[in-house]
This record gives C-alpha cells, structure tokens and sequence, in this order.
C-alpha cells in the first residue's frame, strides 16, 4: 500500500540536477566530436533547456504541494476478485494468514454475493486529511470527496481480499471500504469493512458505523473509474 509522500525540490536537489545536467552534456558533446567553438554554441542552448527543466519541475512541485496527497495516475496496487467461489474458502484463507474476522464481520460476509469471473480492481487510497478533511468529518462527507475526485465504491468482497492482500498494515491505522453499506438486521446501523490491528495484535477486518465522524488520519481505500 502507498506510504504518504511529498514533493519538494530543495536548493540542494536543484544543484546536483544542474551539476549532472552539465557533466552528461559535455561528455556527450565530446563523444559527438564537436570544437570547442561549436560546444560553447551548442552549450548556450543547452543551458536554456536546463534552465526550463529545473523551472517545470519545480512548477510541478509547486502544484503538488498545493493539491491534496492523493495519487491520481496510477493505483497503489490492485486486488483480483473471484479467486474464491465460496465464503467459507474466502474467510478460511484470511484466518490462515493468522488474522482475524469480527463477529460482526461475519454477519456481514453472509450478505454477500461472491464474483463468478476473475477480475482485477484497482485500488486507491487517501486520508480524510487528503480529501481536505484534516481535522476529520462525517461520512458523507467522505463519500461526497470521493465521488467528488472520479472515485467509485468497491464491492464488499474486495474488503475481504484487501485483508489478505494488506499484511504490511501499521498497527495504529484504520483503513475504511468505500463500499454499499450492509445491513446485517433491523435495529442495527448499516456497516462498511474497517482494517484494523486487534486488542491481541492480529490484523483484523471488521464491520464500521456508516454514520459516524472519523479524523484525519482515517484512510480510505476506494477505486476510480476507467
């Protein structure tokens, strides 16, 4: 899964790229054959482009610092759907990892429709924080900022192969499926998968309140149309 990021191209940065800039040129140039006369032209020219370089990326920087943290091109990784035919495999396969399934959970997994035909998802993510939340928000909220950026609800059974599939996870986070909530039975609020470490340190997935306020650091795991 992505680790956070930043984009900043430091004083520093930007004179090893000058300095490398210019040492492949003159090694270039010297292997073309080129007079001195016709590497200071060719020089002079080249300085112009490097000079255009090192103000796109820093343009570039500059854009990503004013943009939320969220990785827009390409996936942080990708589930494939459909290894499983049957629950009770898909279940079996996550406490063979030595994780764990809450009760509730597993009310959950009881409504749900498995994948007849292998698939792959691809998978994003991003805190409340990047979704321009940083002091948390509602639910809604969140579902409304993911929508907002192209992002679509994965089918609950993704939740279950992300459990399996996220064995790195840091012990203090809360990862959320931006899913159809379930309701399991009257009386009780719908729930989306949570990723969680349990009190006995095992890597678990649980059912989650929908209409509930969570902070920042909250991440989300959603998917994007094509």
């Amino acid at each position: 899964m992505r680790k956070s990021r930043t984009s900043k191209i430091t004083n520093v940065q930007e004179e090893q790229l000058t300095k490398i800039l210019n040492h492949t040129s003159e090694l270039y140039l010297r292997n073309c054959g080129l007079n001195q006369s016709e590497m200071r032209n060719v020089l002079a020219r080249w300085e112009i482009l490097e000079t255009t370089l090192i103000k796109t990326m820093a343009e570039f920087a500059e854009d990503c610092r004013n943009c939320p943290d969220i990785n827009y091109v390409c996936p942080s990784t990708f589930i494939q759907i459909g290894t499983y035919s049957k629950m009770k495999d898909l279940c079996r396969a996550i406490y063979e990892k030595d994780m764990d399934i809450t009760p509730y959970a597993e009310m959950m997994t009881k409504e749900i429709i498995l994948s007849s035909n292998l698939e792959k998802v691809d998978i994003y993510e991003a805190t409340n924080a990047e979704l321009g939340f940083p002091c948390g928000c509602s639910t809604k909220e969140t579902f409304e900022a993911i929508d907002s950026i192209g992002g679509i609800k994965l089918v609950p059974e993704v939740g279950l192969y992300l459990r399996i599939r996220y064995s790195d996870q840091d012990k203090n986070e809360l990862a959320l499926v931006y899913m159809d909530p379930i309701y399991v039975c009257q009386g009780h609020e719908p729930r989306i998968f949570g990723l969680f470490t349990n009190s006995e340190g095992k890597l678990t997935i649980g059912g989650r309140y929908v209409p509930e306020f969570y902070d920042g650091k909250k991440k989300w795991i959603y998917s994007r149309k094509k």
